[in-house]
Order: C-alpha cells, then sequence, then structure tokens
C-alpha cells in the first residue's frame, strides 16, 4: 500500500505542476499560443471546439484556457467502457474514491478521445488534474491516462467582470467559484455562464476566438414558475448551442429546474436577456449535463439530472411552448414542454461520443463509477 501511494503521490505531483518547472517558454503564436506551462489554478467546465481544442474554466482564476490537443484518432466506432472509474483515478493519484470528484467531461470531436478533470480535496487545498481514456487497442476496453500540462500549447482570457476571491452568498458559498458554471464553442466563440460581480449577477458571455480581449455580456433573468418569481442572481447550471426554428439558441437548464431558451443574437454588450421558460421539471434537482444528438433524420435533445432520472425533449416542443409565467401550487410538478423520461439514472457526467454512442459517467447500484458507452438508437427511441 504505500509503495502504491508513493507512486500516486509522483503522479499527481506531475499532473499538477507542484514541483517541476520548464525553463523554455515560447513567444505566442499568432492565435497567442504559448508553448510551456499552463498557468491556471484550477480545472472547471470543459468544452471543444470543432478542430479538437480543449476549452476549460479556470474558476479560481476567472479565466478560460484553451489547450491544443495533438493525438491520433480512434478509428473504432465501437463501445467503450471502464468500471470503478473513480477507484482506478484516485489510485493514480494516491488517494481515496472519497477524496476525488469528477468535475467535467468532453470528448474531442477530431478523435472521439474523452477528457475529464478531477479535484481532490476541498476548499483552498484542492488540486486539479486533467485525465483521458483511451482505448486499449481494437477492444472495448478503456484506460485512463494522466494528461500532462507541463508542456501543451496553450492560450487563456481572463473574465472582465468576475465577482471577488472574497465574495460570498447568503449563505456563505464562494461567488468566485461560480464564476464559469459552463462552456460551449460555436461560431469562433466561447460561451461561458456564470456569475459577475453586477447586481444582476447570472450572466451569460460570449467571448472571441482566438482571445483579443473581446467580450459581450449580457445579464439573464428568467421566470421560476416553482419558485413563482423572477430571478437574476441564480447561474445557468448547464446549457448547448443549437438551432431552433432556424436560428442559433442556447439551451439552458437551472437548478430545481426551469429549462430556458434564448437566441445567441439577444447576447449585446450590456444588454439584459428575460430567457423563455419553456419547462420545469421540479424542485429539489441540479442539472447535471445538457447534450444533443441526431438519431433517425431527427435531433434529440438529453438531459441528466442529480435527483432525477434523465430527460429526452423534442426540439420542435421548446420551439412551440409559451413562455411560461403562471407559478407553481405543486413546487415538485413539471409542466411546459413534454419530455420522455429515460431509464438512465446517477449519471454525473454526459457528453456526445461518436456516431452510435453517448459517453456517460454512472454510479451503478454498488456505488462504483462506471464510464459506459449508450447506444443513441436506444435513447432516441428510432430502431
Amino acid at each position: 500500500m504505500k509503495k502504491n501511494r508513493n507512486i500516486g503521490l509522483g503522479v499527481l505531483a506531475l499532473l499538477l505542476a507542484a514541483v517541476v518547472s520548464l525553463s523554455f517558454t515560447s513567444s505566442p503564436d499568432k492565435d497567442g499560443f504559448t508553448y510551456g506551462k499552463s498557468t491556471h489554478s484550477s480545472i472547471g467546465a470543459m468544452t471543444f471546439s470543432l478542430d479538437g481544442t480543449l476549452f476549460f474554466a479556470d474558476f479560481k482564476g476567472a479565466a478560460v484556457y484553451g489547450i491544443r490537443m495533438e493525438e491520433k484518432a480512434d478509428a473504432s466506432k465501437q463501445a467503450l467502457n471502464i468500471a470503478d472509474l473513480d477507484t482506478k483515478v484516485a489510485d493514480m493519484l494516491g488517494a481515496t474514491p472519497r477524496e476525488i470528484r469528477i468535475v467535467d467531461m468532453a470528448t474531442n470531436p477530431q478523435t472521439n478521445t474523452v477528457y475529464f478533470s478531477v479535484a481532490r480535496g476541498v476548499g483552498n487545498d484542492t488540486q486539479y488534474a486533467l485525465m483521458k481514456i483511451a482505448r486499449e487497442g481494437d477492444s472495448r476496453n478503456g484506460k485512463i491516462e494522466a494528461v500532462d500540462l507541463n508542456a501543451v500549447n496553450y492560450t487563456s482570457y481572463n473574465l472582465k467582470d468576475a465577482p471577488a476571491e472574497t465574495d460570498k452568498d447568503r449563505r456563505g458559498r464562494s461567488l468566485r467559484t461560480m464564476s464559469i458554471t459552463d462552456l460551449a464553442f460555436h461560431n469562433n466563440e466561447v460561451y461561458v455562464a456564470g456569475l459577475s460581480n453586477e447586481e444582476f449577477a447570472s450572466t451569460f458571455r460570449r467571448v472571441a476566438f482566438p482571445f483579443n480581449g473581446k467580450q459581450t455580456a449580457s445579464k439573464v433573468e428568467i421566470f421560476h414558475v416553482a419558485h413563482g418569481r423572477y430571478e437574476t442572481n441564480a447561474p445557468i447550471q448547464t446549457f448547448m448551442p443549437m438551432e431552433l426554428n432556424g436560428q442559433a439558441h442556447i439551451v439552458a437548464a437551472y437548478t430545481c429546474t426551469p429549462l430556458v431558451t434564448f437566441p445567441v443574437s439577444s447576447v449585446a454588450d450590456g444588454g439584459h436577456i428575460m430567457g423563455k421558460t419553456a419547462a420545469e421539471l421540479g424542485s429539489n434537482n441540479r442539472p447535471v449535463d445538457i447534450i444533443s444528438f441526431e438519431r433517425g433524420g431527427k435531433q434529440h435533445i438529453v438531459l441528466s439530472n442529480s435527483n432525477r432520472s434523465a430527460m429526452r425533449f423534442d426540439p420542435n416542443d421548446l420551439i412551440k411552448q409559451e413562455t411560461l409565467k403562471t407559478p407553481l401550487e405543486e413546487r415538485f410538478e413539471s409542466v411546459g414542454a413534454p419530455y420522455v423520461q429515460l431509464p438512465l439514472v446517477q449519471v454525473l457526467q454526459l457528453d456526445d461520443f461518436n456516431d452510435d454512442y453517448l459517453a456517460v459517467m454512472q454510479r451503478g447500484s454498488n456505488g462504483a463509477l462506471n464510464f459506459r458507452s449508450v447506444p443513441k438508437q436506444w435513447l432516441s427511441g428510432v430502431r
């Protein structure tokens, strides 16, 4: 045990760059990328551009980082699975499964390689690592590899209006950690959801890429029918861009659990967005991930949740739904756009994987966290 723990601590030191430093750092290239040791202080929400650049939230530093990933594509169209993923990750980091937390997961669309961020510890002592899942040969078995961020091509952007490190909410929670709650890449922009330091704190930002200092930010207000009031401080928990009725929209989910849409074109610098509450999915629930995929000539939206099973939506139902404005008498009630309840529970992470599968991190009945590939055919109901 002692030997394994020492090995784990050595891996952790490599991942977190606690000791190692590079003697060489290049000058930024034309797109602002520098070769060297990434200067981030945390790794939170993640997303990929279509060309395979990984973007992640450094919420401690109130910044977005971009990392160029250079790797071979996974040519296999098979499923990919790893049992007891949390135990294996913890062993690599010299920790126990209780001491680590999978923060987010994203799949490189160029290579079908799955990346995930890991937090070890709590509070100011939390350390972060980036890992990936690779296929073992031609099999359906996956293996976990550490990603060395000491020698990468990276670029970063600091948010202009993030909460201060000392700012707290009424429950004493750090607002800085909610400066970035989710990310997406669309049309040469990084979309950033989270909180700002303004009175109307819930903010949606569009950051031009390559990073050149240009940020377009709007405050977001919604009517939360389960709470029976308008809200301007609750941040978007998870979102995605998609075409609705021929126009780029944001489909976003909030805690307790409104599902909201608004046009990307409504995000104007210094503006105020009134999101359309298209569904209310019930209180005492936190949305975890939202994705869309095409199957059988149709687009399907899947939302995973902390305290409810995953739900499938038809985008056309979101378009047709009128804005919900009437408070609910029963706070656990679901109203608005209809959905199909999927037999997927305890899903901690969800993402597109390849043409036939979604990538899922799911807690099993025995408590273990497993990585598995779920067939799109099964989830869509399309044979």
